[in-house]
């Protein structure tokens, strides 16, 4: 992926939210973050994917898994399809939820215990968008 990366933060937890939207804006990273608390709104965005280039979809969406496990397949089907597929990262607090998310969400491009650091998602990012 060339020039600026456009993030889509989906999670529940406005702390979480704010944490993450911090860690990458505070990054050398050229992205910009978005977020929202629900699926709904999540699908809103990426379903505008294709629409104009003030509001632009997603290229990465970084998912919560208790988002995700209340129905976060149609957003992950929504994402995947398409001419330009989205990529998504689905994230958990507990590392023992791992091997669920796998199983739960195939479609997924990477599966991963959310960093408590902010490097750690700066870091998740960068291998996300270099794996492309």
């Amino acid at each position: 992926m060339d020039g600026v990366v456009d993030v889509l933060v989906v999670d529940d937890n406005p702390g979480d939210r704010r944490f993450i939207e911090e860690s990458l804006e505070n990054s050398l990273l050229e992205e910009t973050v978005r977020s929202v608390p629900s699926e709904g709104e999540a699908l809103d965005v990426v379903s505008h994917r294709s629409g104009s280039e003030e509001a632009p979809g997603p290229d990465v969406i970084l998912l919560d898994w208790n988002v995700s496990n209340e129905g976060g397949d149609e957003l992950v089907d929504t994402a995947k399809s398409g001419n330009s597929p989205v990529l998504v990262v689905v994230m958990t607090g507990a590392n023992p939820e791992l091997s669920d998310m796998e199983s739960a969400v195939p479609q997924a491009d990477m599966y991963v215990q959310k960093p408590t650091e902010t490097e750690g998602y700066v870091e998740m990012l960068r291998s996300v968008i270099s794996d492309r």
